[in-house]
């Protein structure tokens, strides 16, 4: 049986050509993630924009066929000394899977420093795998901060 810890969804940049638009919709539509992340850090990089992670549709359809429930999301930033990256989770999901995926993402990006793991902070306080955004209350571009040690 498929469970859904996370769900982390396209979060589209606003600056975006209308025809990139289309061919992002084009790439969630067939569930083509490694498409729709080449397409949108292409993009991003074309436009000086911040990056931007995303993961399939896929187990968001296997979840709600099974009868999970989603749930209340909140799109967090992920900011680090090389650029930022917006993720959709469910606000009690653990953190562990969204550190996964932007640990996933920073390597594709050329961000991770060689021999240090990254450190994720809110508020001032360091976060665990264990935490949920709804533990802490955060709300829509709320900022994590990253840091390699």
């Amino acid at each position: 049986m498929l469970t859904l810890a996370t769900f982390i969804a396209i979060v589209e940049p606003p600056e975006l050509p209308a025809a990139s638009k289309q061919q992002l919709r084009e790439a969630k539509q067939q569930d083509s993630e490694a498409e729709a992340d080449a397409l949108l850090a292409k993009l991003a990089g074309s436009k000086g924009g911040a990056p931007v992670a995303s993961t399939s549709g896929a187990a968001a359809t296997a979840a709600a066929a099974a009868g999970e429930e989603q749930g209340p999301k909140v799109t967090l930033v992920f900011r680090c000394s090389n650029g930022q990256v917006k993720i959709r989770t469910g606000a009690s999901d653990p953190f562990g899977r969204v550190f996964d995926k932007y640990k996933q993402h920073a390597k594709g990006q050329g961000w991770v420093v060689k021999g240090k793991q990254p450190k994720f902070m809110f508020d001032g306080d360091k976060l665990t795998a264990q935490q949920t955004a709804g533990d802490l209350d955060m709300e829509d571009d709320d900022l994590i901060e990253v840091h390699w040690s």
